[in-house]
This record gives C-alpha cells, structure tokens and sequence, in this order.
C-alpha cells in the first residue's frame, strides 16, 4: 500500500499520480493526469480534490483555486480559450456568490451570481459601451434596474422582467 512520496501509473485507465501517498490514498500534494489530456496540479485529501489547486481541461480551460470535496469551492479563477476569464467565489462547482467575467470581447459583469448565472445585484457593461446596472435573477436583468447607452443617455429606468423593460402604458 504506497505511503509517503510516490508516483503510479494506472494501466486500466493510463491515469497517472506524483506526489504524497497516505494509506494508498492520494494525499497532501500531487500532480495527476489523465488519459483524457486533462491534468490537476495542488492539494489533495483522501483522493479527492481538496485545498488549492489548478485543474487543464484539455480543451484550453483552467481553474486556479480552490476545492473542496473535488470540486470548485472558494476563490477562484477561472480562464477560457477565447480570453473569458470569470474571478471570484465557488459553491459546489458552480459561480455563486460575488464574481467579475469579463467577455472575450471586452464585456464585463461584476456583482452577485447563484447557480452559474447573474443573480442579484450587478453590473454588466457590453463591448460597445451599454450598460445595466441593477437587479438580475437567473442571468437576466429582472427588477429594478437602468440601462444606459454608451453616450450615458438612458434606455430605461425602472422595472426588468427577463430582460425586458416594463413600460408604463399612459392614456
């Protein structure tokens, strides 16, 4: 049973682990790669993820953070292919919490996440200069909430619902 330092290499499966080794378990720190391309680098607790690490997927994205019970949890940094990066907290794999993406293009959102989506209270300004500023429920602008056009004149200020502005009808 590998205890202390080592590195196996799986057959079935051509996984491979370096580092620290408690009762045949991967512990403490090591690097692993596996047979997809894919490959994690950092700390590691009874085989699991656990601590921080940086993941490759062996498409172009990385995670540089934290994990807990192998998945993303905590701060973090996570990079696409494209140039998208997101920055800021993890619960259970997914953006929740407070966080900054900005777009590949140049967009930006900052504010309040819940399942991988805007939720909350944020900030999103678009490449060409647009910008809404307010409340979001599952990834659209939904509540109060003000757009503005790049000149800062202003589209609508006042109620959102799934991304729609609610206009007051007058007779």
């Amino acid at each position: 049973m590998p205890h202390g330092q080592g590195k196996m290499v799986y057959e079935e499966d051509l996984r491979v682990f370096d580092g620290e080794w408690r009762h045949g378990r991967w512990h403490g720190y090591g690097r692993a790669s596996f047979s997809n391309g894919d490959s994690y680098e950092g700390e590691y607790k009874f085989d699991q993820r656990h601590g921080t690490g940086l993941y490759r997927w062996n498409d172009g994205r990385v995670y540089d953070g934290q994990f807990s019970e192998d998945k993303r949890h905590g701060k973090g940094k996570f990079t696409w292919p494209d140039g998208a990066v997101y920055e800021g907290d993890f619960v259970n794999g997914q953006r929740q919490g407070h966080g900054n993406y900005t777009f590949a293009d140049g967009g930006q959102y900052d504010g309040s996440w819940k399942d991988g989506r805007y939720d909350g209270f944020g900030t999103c300004t678009w490449e060409d200069g647009r910008r809404y500023r307010g409340a979001w429920r599952n990834g659209m602008a939904h509540g109060q909430g003000t757009e503005t056009y790049p000149n800062g004149n202003i589209r609508h200020e006042g109620q959102w619902i799934d991304d729609e502005p609610v206009r007051v009808k007058h007779n």
